[in-house]
């Protein structure tokens, strides 16, 4: 079976998520993946829980989580914060 090919993408992950990226990300904040990888994919692999409210920027767009990553991307996940 041939082997999938491989990309490789930068994580910032922002206040309360910084957390999640420990051991998963290199120094670089930079992680390989499968080149059929995406952001759903990416949050279930940091284990950011589902009903964290975060706002997760692609290239500095915003994106859901059904965004299909790109060789290169560079990703940023913050939480949202409430004022008041």
């Amino acid at each position: 079976m041939p082997s999938r090919d491989k990309m490789k993408i930068k994580v910032k992950l922002i206040n309360q998520f910084k957390k999640y990226g420990k051991d998963k990300l290199d120094d670089n904040r930079k992680l390989e993946t499968d080149s059929n990888y995406f952001i759903k994919d990416l949050v279930e692999f940091l284990k950011i829980p589902e009903e964290k409210s975060k706002l997760i920027l692609v290239n500095g767009r915003n994106v859901d989580l059904n965004y299909k990553i790109k060789d290169g991307d560079e990703i940023i996940i913050y939480n949202l914060v409430a004022g008041g």
